[in-house]
């Protein structure tokens, strides 16, 4: 299902250090973190498959995470 004709990928693979790496520059771009919602759905699916949740792969990139329902303040 994943491939196209002629045997090639409909959709590229996510290596842990490309969405480490994505999630870094996502942040450093915007000035935190990114919420799951704000990012590509490849990029989060990959950080769940990779690291076992979106807030697994932000801890691994030393991103800050925030407790589910926690508003930061601005």
């Amino acid at each position: 299902m994943g491939f196209l004709k002629f045997g090639k990928r409909k959709y590229e693979r996510w290596s842990e250090e490309r969405v480490l790496s994505e999630m870094r520059e996502w942040a450093r771009k915007h000035g935190r973190a990114p919420k799951a919602r704000e990012v590509p759905p490849s990029l989060v699916s990959a950080a769940v498959r990779h690291f076992g949740s979106w807030a697994g792969a932000k801890r691994k990139a030393g991103l800050t995470v925030y407790p589910p329902g926690r508003k930061k303040k601005e």
